[in-house]
């Protein structure tokens, strides 16, 4: 099964919804807002507040790609903290396969 459609019938992932979720995955499929924006930051040096990391993160996981709870997070103390789901990861996947069927064959006129 795919990505739950959100209100606009889309189930592909946006740009940054994709990237968030990436970011989710490099964290271990565990993190807050504030470290997935870090984490987006140091691999494609994108610049990325947390509050919109965690917007993005809230409407992902009204299409169940994430899951959240509250808990402490260390020095920051209590903070919403997101778990990359099995559907999520699928996703990923599904995006990572499209990326690559569009780059065949491109190769060499980049």
């Amino acid at each position: 099964m795919g990505a739950k459609p959100i209100k606009n019938g889309r189930k592909t992932l946006g740009p940054l919804e994709e990237a968030v979720l990436w970011a989710l995955l490099g964290c271990g499929g565990t993190g807050h807002s504030v470290v997935v924006a870090a984490e987006i930051r140091r691999r494609i040096g994108r610049t990325i507040q947390a509050g919109p990391a965690a917007v993005t993160l809230r409407r992902l996981q009204t299409r169940e790609l994430v899951t959240s709870t509250y808990g402490d997070w260390g020095r920051g103390g209590n903070k919403r903290i997101f778990k990359l789901t099995q559907r999520g990861r699928k996703a990923l996947r599904k995006a990572c396969q499209d990326h690559h069927a569009m780059w065949a064959g491109l190769e060499d006129g980049v």
